[in-house]
């Protein structure tokens, strides 16, 4: 209940806690689990104060970076059309396209995100459309891609 995980929260308060999700008796070892994994792949440095990490806010983290050696060969398989770029470029281009699977291609909100002009959007989008092909327009595709992007792949 809320208010049960407010007065958790409250007497956590400082003590550098990791909650896992819920569970019953006796799934409480696979609750302790994911309470760890969690606490080791955020690597968390909070000051004091800080409330607990709780493991339910950072399910998607749990999901990319679990298995980190497989989400770096899907990055590798998925980004290879970008190694041909000077690093600038692959920059640029990489921030436009996490920008552009985010925003559904909204040029006017990738601008505002990107604060640069629609129309170095627009060049930018056609960039990535030359190097990446028809995979733009498959949505397997455009979800690993944006799955490896997340992950922190550049």
């Amino acid at each position: 209940s809320p208010t049960g995980r407010r007065e958790l929260e409250r007497a956590l308060t400082g003590r550098g806690a990791v909650i896992g999700p819920g569970r019953p008796w006796y799934a409480a070892p696979e609750s302790l689990r994911l309470a760890v994994l969690t606490r080791d792949l955020l690597q968390r440095e909070e000051p004091a104060d800080a409330g607990p990490l709780w493991v339910s806010e950072h399910l998607m983290e749990l999901v990319l970076h679990s298995e980190r050696s497989v989400v770096a060969d899907l990055a590798a398989q998925c980004l290879a059309p970008l190694d041909e770029l000077k690093a600038g470029q692959r920059e640029r281009l990489v921030a436009t396209l996490l920008c552009w699977l985010e925003h559904h291609g909204q040029r006017a909100a990738m601008a505002a995100e990107l604060n640069i002009h629609e129309q170095t959007v627009g060049y930018r989008v056609n960039q990535l459309r030359e190097v990446f092909g028809d995979r733009l327009n498959d949505p397997r595709s455009r979800f690993q891609l944006e799955l490896v992007l997340r992950a922190g792949f550049r």
